[in-house]
């Protein structure tokens, strides 16, 4: 477990975590596999942490982020998998309290928690970016069984990426709210538990988007800015077949 303070000398230097299993471990607030905070928001500058190609799996936390808990600095985590991890609160997979995150070629699987089962951005300033990456089968009990959004400010990309077989009883898919904007690029937000997508206000389509059903998120226009848009009666079928290795 990373987990630096006032008097550990990475915080004022780059980490990377490479080609490294972290599972099975435990916390009783934050960070049941990896705990991060820094004093920078960016994601170049010292203090920021790299996670490649790495599993970070199986681990869990009584408060938030039972995979990996950030707050402010910058994480970086490419070609790597955040799978089976549980939160008693927020963030089963991922918890983002302020700062930047970059989630690239990377995998964020059947995790779980009370709100954003595998992703959860709060905090009043964040900046999260996920590409050609996949959430699926991540659930959470109230809000957000892939992606909970709840960034007081802030702006969050998904570009080329599939949300899939995600559960929760508000935005299965992806859930936002406050005044943060979610744009979403060729992306597939669909076949998640109930046909339940989307839902929130900012989520904004950057186009070429297939969503199954877009009920929840009014930006989402069948035929317009070229994104395939299902509804609550007629959901689009994505045909993704299960989560494969």
């Amino acid at each position: 477990m990373y987990k630096p303070d006032e008097y550990n000398s990475a915080i004022n230097s780059a980490t990377t975590i490479n080609n490294t299993v972290i599972s099975n471990n435990s916390a009783k607030d934050g960070g049941g596999g990896i705990y991060h905070d820094s004093d920078s928001y960016d994601l170049r500058v010292p203090g920021s942490l790299i996670l490649n190609a790495s599993s970070v799996t199986s681990n869990s936390s009584d408060g938030f982020g039972g995979g990996v808990y950030n707050d402010f600095g910058g994480i970086n985590i490419d070609s790597s998998t955040i799978d089976q991890n549980t939160a008693s609160d927020f963030g089963g997979g991922i918890y983002q309290a302020n700062g930047a995150m970059k989630i690239d070629d990377s995998t964020i699987s059947s995790n779980q928690a009370d709100s954003g089962g595998g992703f959860y951005s709060s905090g009043f300033d964040s900046i999260n970016t996920f590409i050609n990456s996949t959430i699926s089968g991540n659930t959470a009990t109230v809000n957000g069984g892939g992606i909970f959004i709840s960034t007081v400010y802030g702006y969050h990309t998904v570009t080329s990426s599939t949300i899939t077989n995600n559960s929760a009883p508000e935005g299965g898919g992806i859930d936002q709210s406050n005044s943060t904007i979610a744009n979403i690029t060729s992306s597939i937000i669909a076949g998640n538990v109930d046909n339940n997508d989307v839902n929130g206000a900012g989520i904004i389509s950057g186009g070429n988007n297939l969503i199954g059903n877009g009920d929840g998120a009014p930006d989402f226009v069948n035929l317009f800015k070229g994104d395939l848009v299902g509804t609550a009666k007629k959901p689009i079928d994505s045909q993704l077949g299960k989560l494969q290795d």
